[in-house]
C-alpha cells in the first residue's frame, strides 16, 4: 500500500505558509520561505513551524481554534529593524487581522486561519508573534443601546409572542381565559405626561403592557395600556397610565367542608368549574320534626397583586372635565343624576363628599346607587358637588337556586348566609328562587368565601313542620380591580420581537438559527451575503425561537446558547455546520489516502439516553419552564443494560419552543431538539482517527472542498475492512477535531448519519 507520507516528503510538493498581516497603515507580509504572491513579496522569515487546532463540540455545539506564535528574527526591514515597526510606530498592528494562507507550490493559495495579533515580545534578536484565533464576536457586549435619562439598556428580543384578550372592570375576562404566557418582561425607565414607560426595544404595534399575578400565574392586561409604542428616550417604550391598573374574574381554587354534613352534597367542584350550567347540590330531607340542618362550605380564592385599600381618584368625563351631581340629594335618594357617566361602570363605587356610594346600575346619566357604603352614613349633597370614584375595586357573585319541594310550619324556610373576608349577608326563602346571581360589593380583598345553608322546620304552633329542599350552587366568582402605588419596576409585553438587521429584508426573525445570524449581523459586523451553510440550515430547522435579553451579556454567550439550543455549531472560519436530515459526504477517503488510521467508538459516558427537558422558559418566574418532558431512547437503554435509575440528565431550554418535544426520537434529527441531539448521543457511534497523506486534500481550488472541522466524509477500500464488525458503507462522518502544520493534517472523525 502507497505511503503518502514519504511521497510527500521527498517529491517536489512543497507547502508554504503565507501571513498577511494587516496594519492601520501599510500591511506586512512573511512567510516560511520567500515568495511572490499575487503580486505581493512575502518575507520567508519564519522560524518555527505552528500547527493549528480546530475542534468541535458537539454536546455544546460549539467550535474552537487554537491561538499560534511565530518566531521571526529581528531582521531589516526597510531600513530598520521589523521590531520598530510592530508595536509602537504609527503603523499599528496590535489587535489587526492576520489571515494565514497555505500555498503548495505554484498552485492558488487557500486561506486556512484567521487570526489577530494580541503579542509582541524581544528575545535575544528573535520575535515571537502571538496570534489569537480571530471570532469576529469577540469581546462584544449587548445589549448596546441605552435610554439617554437613566442609562438603562434596551432589550434585544425575538420570536412572535401572544398577548392576553383586554380585562377591564366594565369587560372582565375570567383568569382562566388568560392563558398566553408568550410574554417577555420589559424594565421601567420613566413617568412621562402622567404615563408609566417602559422599555420595549421593538416597534411592532401589539406593545399593550401587562402585569403577572404570581399567585394565579396568569398575564393580566392593563386597562389603560397603548397598542402602539412611544419612540422617545432612544427606545421604543410600552406605555400606560401611572395607576397602571387592571381588573378580572377569578373562581375558587379549592373548597373545603367545615362540618360534618348530614345531608345529602354532591358535586361540590361543579360550583366553580368554570361550567356556569353545572351546579353543586345541597339537598336536606326534614319530615315532621322541628329541627334545622346545616350544611357550610368555604371556598379558597388566590391573593391578589396591587394597591388594595380604597384609592379615590375624580371622575372624568370623556373630554376629561370632571363629572359632577347634577341635582340636589337627601339623603336616603337612590336614584341620583350626574353630568356625564362616560367613565362609570356598574358595581364601581363612588364618593360625594364623605358618603361612599355603590353604583348598582347606569342609564342615561342617572346612577342607581346604595347609600351609605362601607360604613359610611347618608346626608344630603348639594347640586355640582365634585364626584370621585375607588380605583381598587371587589365585587362577589354567587349564582344560585333554591327549589323548595316540602314546606310546612309558619317558621320554616331555607336561610343562606354569604361570608366573606369583609363581612357577611343573607337571604331567606319560602318558595322556589329561579336562578339568580347574587352580587355583593365587599369593601376590602377576600380570600375566603364562605357558604351556610340552614334548613329550618319550624313552626310557632302545634303544626308538625316539615322541610325538604334543595340549594344549587351554579358559580362562584371574584371581580377585582387594582391599581399601583407607584410603577412596578417589570411590566410584561407580547409585542413582537426585532425584524432581520437588513438580511433578510426586514422580515420577522421567529427562529433560533435567524436570531444567531441576526446578533451576528447586528453586532459582530457580519456581511448580508449568507454564510456557508446557511442555505441547508435554513432549510432544515423550524426550531420556533423566544428570546429576550434585557441584561448585558457577552455576545458569545449568548450565540453559543443559541447554538446549542438551534441545533447547529458556527464556525468563522466555517460557517454553519449542523447534521442534516439527508447527509451526503463532501469527500471521499480511503486507505490509500491516509496514515496512522485508529478506529475507535464514542466512549459510553457520553451516552445520552434519558432527559428531562424543560422548554418554554416562563417570563416571569425565572427558574420555571412552562413544559417538562421526559424523553427516553428505550431500545439503546435496552441494548446497553441501562438501570431504570441510571444516565438520566435534566435539560432547560430558555429560548426554544417547539417542534413540541417527543417521548422517544422522532424520524429526522431535526424534528426536534430531543431527536438532533439524540441522532448524536443516543447510541455508541464509530470514530476514525488519520492522518491525511494524499497531497491532493492539502489545497482545493474552491476554498469549500477544503478539508476542516465540520466536513462530512466517507471512508471507502479501508483498513480494517468494517468497524468492530459495522460496514462502512453508508456511513457518513463529521470532522470534528483538525491539526494542520505544513506537510501534515490529522484528524478525527466521528459517525454522523
Amino acid at each position: 500500500m502507497p505511503n503518502f507520507r514519504h511521497e510527500i516528503k521527498n517529491s517536489n510538493i512543497v507547502e508554504n505558509w503565507l501571513f498577511h498581516f494587516a496594519g492601520s497603515g501599510d500591511d506586512l507580509y512573511l512567510a516560511f520561505s520567500d515568495v511572490t504572491d499575487s503580486s505581493i513579496f512575502y518575507y520567508g522569515v519564519i522560524l518555527n513551524r505552528p500547527s493549528i487546532r480546530e475542534s468541535l463540540n458537539l454536546a455544546k455545539s460549539t467550535a474552537k481554534t487554537s491561538n499560534i506564535s511565530v518566531k521571526i528574527p529581528d531582521f531589516n526591514y526597510l531600513g530598520n529593524p521589523i521590531s520598530e515597526l510592530l508595536v509602537f510606530s504609527s503603523n499599528y498592528f496590535i489587535n489587526q487581522v492576520v489571515t494565514v494562507y497555505s500555498k503548495i507550490n505554484n498552485q492558488t493559495k487557500v486561506e486556512i486561519g484567521v487570526f489577530r495579533l494580541t503579542n509582541v515580545s524581544l528575545d535575544n534578536d528573535k520575535l515571537s508573534l502571538s496570534l489569537t484565533a480571530h471570532r469576529p464576536f469577540d469581546g462584544i457586549e449587548f445589549p448596546q443601546a441605552k435610554t439617554e435619562t437613566n442609562l438603562i439598556p434596551v432589550p434585544v428580543s425575538y420570536g412572535n409572542y401572544t398577548k392576553n384578550s383586554a380585562t377591564t372592570f366594565a369587560s372582565p375576562q375570567y383568569v382562566e381565559s388568560l392563558t398566553s404566557k408568550a410574554y417577555r418582561p420589559v424594565p421601567f425607565n420613566m413617568i412621562k405626561d402622567a404615563k408609566t414607560l417602559y422599555i420595549d426595544g421593538s416597534a411592532t404595534s401589539d406593545a399593550e403592557l401587562a402585569v403577572y399575578e404570581k399567585s394565579l400565574d396568569a398575564f393580566v392586561p392593563l386597562e389603560d395600556a397603548e397598542s402602539s409604542t412611544n419612540n422617545t428616550d432612544n427606545a421604543h417604550h410600552g406605555q400606560v397610565k401611572a395607576s397602571q391598573k387592571r381588573a378580572f374574574y377569578q373562581r375558587p381554587h379549592a373548597s373545603e367542608e367545615i362540618l360534618e354534613q348530614i345531608d345529602t352534597v354532591s358535586n361540590v367542584a361543579n360550583a366553580y368549574d368554570g361550567d356556569n350550567s353545572t351546579f353543586s347540590t345541597w339537598t336536606n330531607s326534614l319530615i315532621q320534626t322541628d329541627d334545622t340542618d346545616i350544611i357550610t362550605y368555604e371556598y379558597s380564592l388566590k391573593p391578589v397583586s396591587g394597591f388594595s385599600k380604597s384609592s379615590f381618584v375624580s371622575v372624568k368625563e370623556n373630554d376629561g372635565d370632571v363629572a359632577l351631581l347634577n341635582e340636589a340629594l337627601d339623603s336616603s335618594e337612590t336614584g341620583i343624576d350626574i353630568t356625564n357617566d362616560d367613565n362609570l361602570n356598574a358595581y364601581d363605587v363612588i364618593k360625594i363628599d364623605n358618603e361612599e356610594m355603590n353604583v348598582n346600575s347606569i342609564s342615561s346619566n342617572t346612577l342607581t346607587v346604595g347609600r351609605g357604603f362601607n360604613g359610611t352614613s347618608g346626608a344630603s349633597h348639594d347640586n355640582g358637588t365634585h364626584l370621585i370614584q375607588d380605583d381598587t375595586l371587589n365585587v362577589l357573585f354567587i349564582r344560585y337556586a333554591v327549589e323548595i319541594n316540602t314546606l310546612t310550619g309558619d317558621s320554616s324556610r331555607v336561610k343562606i348566609i354569604w361570608s366573606h373576608d369583609s363581612g357577611r349577608s343573607d337571604n331567606s326563602y319560602t318558595s322556589n328562587q329561579s336562578v339568580t346571581t347574587k352580587k355583593i360589593q365587599i369593601t376590602g380583598p377576600t380570600e375566603k368565601v364562605r357558604i351556610r345553608v340552614n334548613f329550618i322546620s319550624q313552626d310557632t304552633g302545634a303544626t308538625q313542620p316539615s322541610l325538604v329542599a334543595t340549594v344549587k350552587i351554579y358559580d362562584i366568582y371574584l371581580l377585582t380591580q387594582r391599581i399601583e402605588e407607584e410603577p412596578l419596576e417589570e411590566l410584561y409585553t407580547a409585542n413582537d420581537g426585532l425584524p432581520a438587521n437588513g438580511y433578510n429584508s426586514s422580515a420577522a426573525i421567529t427562529e433560533i438559527h435567524e436570531a444567531h445570524r441576526d446578533l451576528l449581523s447586528r453586532f459582530a459586523g457580519l456581511s448580508n451575503s449568507d454564510p456557508t451553510g446557511w442555505s441547508n440550515l435554513n432549510s432544515d430547522k423550524n426550531w420556533v425561537i423566544r428570546y429576550w435579553q434585557n441584561d448585558i451579556i457577552d455576545l458569545e454567550k449568548a450565540l453559543e446558547k443559541l447554538q446549542y439550543e438551534g441545533g447547529f455549531i458556527y464556525s468563522p472560519n466555517r460557517g454553519y455546520i449542523h447534521i442534516k436530515d439527508s447527509e451526503s459526504a463532501d469527500i471521499t477517503l480511503s486507505k490509500i489516502d491516509l496514515a496512522d488510521i485508529s478506529i475507535e467508538h464514542t466512549p459510553f459516558s457520553e451516552l445520552q439516553t434519558s432527559m428531562n427537558i424543560n422548554y418554554q422558559k416562563h417570563p416571569a418566574e425565572k427558574t420555571r419552564y412552562i413544559v417538562s418532558q421526559d424523553s427516553a431512547n428505550s431500545t439503546t437503554r435496552t441494548n446497553y443494560n441501562i438501570a431504570t435509575p441510571e444516565n438520566k440528565s435534566q435539560v432547560r431550554l430558555d429560548t426554544y419552543i417547539s417542534p413540541t418535544i417527543p417521548t422517544t426520537p422522532s424520524s429526522n434529527p431535526n424534528d426536534d431538539w430531543y431527536t438532533y441531539y439524540d441522532n448524536i448521543f443516543g447510541s455508541v457511534k464509530a470514530i476514525v482517527k488519520a492522518t491525511i497523506v494524499n497531497p491532493k486534500f492539502y489545497n482545493h481550488d474552491d476554498d469549500s472542498d477544503l478539508l476542516g472541522i465540520g466536513s462530512k466524509v466517507k471512508f471507502e477500500d479501508m483498513y480494517p475492512e468494517r468497524i468492530f464488525g459495522k460496514a462502512f458503507t453508508d456511513v457518513i462522518f463529521m470532522i470534528t477535531n483538525f491539526s494542520r502544520s505544513p506537510g501534515k493534517i490529522t484528524f478525527t472523525a466521528r459517525e454522523i448519519a
